[in-house]
Formats: C-alpha cells, sequence, structure tokens
C-alpha cells in the first residue's frame, strides 16, 4: 500500500514494510491539476538489475571471454547484460543518458545520467568464482542521486536513494 503526497515535483509515498518510495513525477498533469506519477526510479532500477542478474546467473559456467585491454578482460555475459540494462534504462527513461562500461550507452537530453557495470566482477566471473554484482547509479545536475548493487548468486539487494537512506532487501542498513 502506498500512500501518496505530492512535493514540489516529487511524488513521494511510503510502503507497509517502511521502505520509503519517491520518485519524479512527469510534466503533465491528470485532469484533476496534479501532476502523474512516474513508476518510482529506484523500483524500476531494482527491477533492471534483477533482470540482469538471472542473465549473469544463466551464464555463470559458461563462460568465453576476451581481452579488451592488458589487464581487462569482458566476457559474453557483460554484454547481454549491458544490452538489457540499456534497452530497459531507454525504454523507461529515454531522455537520460547512460554510460555504460562496455559502451553500449547513449546521449541524454535531460540532467539525468546513469553510470552501469552490468558485470561487476568480470575476473571473478569469468573464473567462476560467485563474486559479482550488477551495478547501476544515477546523477543528476552532477550529484548522485540514487543506485543499485544487485547480487544474484545470494539473491541480496542494495538500493539507496538521496535522502532515503540505504535498504538491503527492503530493510534499511542506513
Amino acid at each position: 500500500k502506498v500512500v501518496p503526497s505530492f512535493t514540489g515535483n516529487r511524488f513521494c509515498g511510503s510502503r507497509v514494510t517502511g521502505s520509503p518510495i519517491c520518485s519524479f513525477t512527469s510534466t503533465t498533469s491528470s485532469t484533476s491539476g496534479r501532476p502523474t506519477p512516474l513508476p518510482t526510479i529506484i523500483e524500476t532500477a531494482v527491477e533492471i538489475a534483477r533482470e540482469a542478474g538471472a542473465i549473469l546467473l544463466n551464464r555463470l559456467n559458461v563462460v568465453g571471454y576476451e581481452l579488451k585491454g592488458e589487464f581487462d578482460i569482458v566476457t559474453e555475459a557483460d554484454r547481454a547484460s549491458e544490452r538489457l540494462v540499456v534497452e530497459k534504462l531507454s525504454a523507461a527513461f529515454p531522455d537520460h543518458a547512460i554510460v555504460a562500461e562496455e559502451g553500449g550507452g547513449q546521449e541524454g537530453s535531460s540532467d539525468y545520467r546513469w553510470y552501469v557495470d552490468p558485470l561487476d566482477g568480470t575476473t571473478n566471473f569469468s573464473h567462476g568464482v560467485p563474486l559479482f554484482n550488477v551495478t547501476m547509479g544515477l546523477e543528476r545536475g552532477g550529484e548522485m542521486i540514487a543506485g543499485v548493487i544487485f547480487d544474484p548468486v545470494r539473491n541480496e539487494m542494495f538500493q539507496a536513494e538521496r535522502g532515503s537512506g540505504a535498504f538491503l532487501n527492503g530493510q534499511r542498513i542506513h
């Protein structure tokens, strides 16, 4: 259950679990004159990170890799995860810029910029060591405002939004 409140251009509420949810609203207005709330940015990022994590888990023990520098490696899992993340972020937030580690990002027309590491821990992953995650951070006007880190092996979702604290699997940790 979400109890809405509108503050400026933000839609904020709280869940039954006590986890805060806030999102920036669209500029279009409903018939009541209030801004129409978008799905929360952080919830969208969480959903995308979970989907990308599933791709990584499905490819964990089927790894081929190549060097992208003298010591940097990239796997097909990196590329597949990045394709999904960039595609989903672009669909959800078409005016946001995306900077993705493997180069699959996009330019944007707003103050928002996503930073994506679709497989943080590629060396571990490529050697079958189950210590890796999907990392996404969101910047607005030069300030980091939100981020998610998903460890698909342990099913641990870390998420934070500026001013709302940090959470692990929905439980406040800071």
